[in-house]
C-alpha cells in the first residue's frame, strides 16, 4: 500500500501533539510495510498515484485541500483532533446557522463548520477517543459508518523507563507532573496555579509559554513558588 501523509504546515514550527500524531502513525505505519510518504507543498504530486491519503487536523489548513482530494475521488482518511468544550447541540446548532447563511453570504464559517466541511469529504474519519466520535457524529453530523476510534499510543520505551535520570537533575520526587502546552487556555495551567499552594506536592511543568498575557500571568506565579519548577519544553532530537 502506497499511502501519502499531509500534516497542516504549522508543525513545522509547533511541536505539539499533531505533529507527534502523524510522526508516530506515519513510523508504525511504515513498519508493518507500508510505503510511507511525508507531503511536502513545494513539490507536485498526483494524489491518485496513492492508494490512500491520510489528512492530519481537520480545520482551515486543510480544508482547502481536503476539498480537492474529495473532487477527484481520492481514498482519503482523516483524522480530525477535535476539542472543544462546547456540547454537540451548540456545536450542530452552529453548523446549521451557518449552513443556512452561507445560502445568502459567501463566507460565513465557523471553526465547527470548517471542520464538518473536511470531515464531510473523508472515506474514514479517525478520532482518538469515543467522545470525540460523538462530538464529531452529534455536532458535525458525520455518520457512525465513517467513523472509526484510534486511540493514541505510546512508545514502549516509557515501559521501562525510571526516574532516576529527573531526580538527579531536579532533587525532587513525590510530585505532580504537567506536560503539554502550557500557554493554551484551554490546558488550564492558570487555573492549576491559582489552586496549588505551598503546603500541596511540587508541581512539575513540562511544555512552552509564548508571549501572551495568559503565559505571562503563569510565569508571574511560577517565579512566585518554590513548589513550582518550569522545566521547559523536551524535544528529542529524532523529532525536531
Amino acid at each position: 500500500m502506497k499511502l501519502l501523509v499531509i500534516a497542516p504546515l504549522s508543525i513545522g514550527v509547533i511541536y505539539g501533539g499533531v505533529r507527534m500524531q502523524a510522526i508516530k502513525t506515519s513510523e508504525q505505519l511504515a513498519k508493518l510495510g507500508v510505503d510511507v510518504h511525508y507531503y511536502n507543498p513545494w513539490e507536485t504530486y498526483d494524489p491518485t498515484a496513492f492508494d490512500i491519503i491520510h489528512l492530519f487536523l481537520a480545520g482551515n489548513e486543510t480544508l482547502t485541500i481536503a476539498k480537492k482530494l474529495g473532487d477527484i475521488n481520492c481514498k482519503l482518511a482523516v483524522s480530525p483532533v477535535f476539542f472543544t468544550r462546547r456540547s454537540a447541540e451548540v456545536i450542530r446548532g452552529f453548523v446549521k446557522v451557518e449552513s443556512i447563511a452561507s445560502r445568502l453570504v459567501n463566507g460565513i464559517f465557523s471553526d465547527y463548520s470548517i471542520k464538518a466541511s473536511v470531515c464531510r469529504t473523508a472515506d474514514i474519519v479517525l478520532p482518538n477517543t469515543a467522545s470525540e466520535a460523538a462530538l464529531i457524529r452529534d455536532g458535525l453530523g458525520i455518520k457512525d459508518q465513517y467513523l472509526s476510534v484510534i486511540p493514541n499510543g505510546v512508545d514502549k520505551r516509557f515501559a521501562d523507563a525510571g526516574p532516576d535520570l529527573f531526580i538527579s537533575k531536579y532533587n525532587i520526587q513525590n510530585f505532580t507532573l504537567f506536560v503539554g502546552d502550557c500557554s493554551a487556555p484551554r490546558k488550564n495551567i492558570l487555573p492549576l496555579l491559582k489552586q496549588h499552594s505551598s503546603e500541596d506536592k511540587p508541581l512539575v511543568l513540562i511544555g512552552t509559554f509564548d508571549d501572551s498575557s495568559y503565559s505571562a500571568s503563569c510565569l508571574e506565579i511560577i517565579n512566585s513558588r518554590e513548589n513550582v519548577v518550569y522545566a521547559g519544553p523536551y524535544k528529542s532530537q529524532q523529532n525536531r
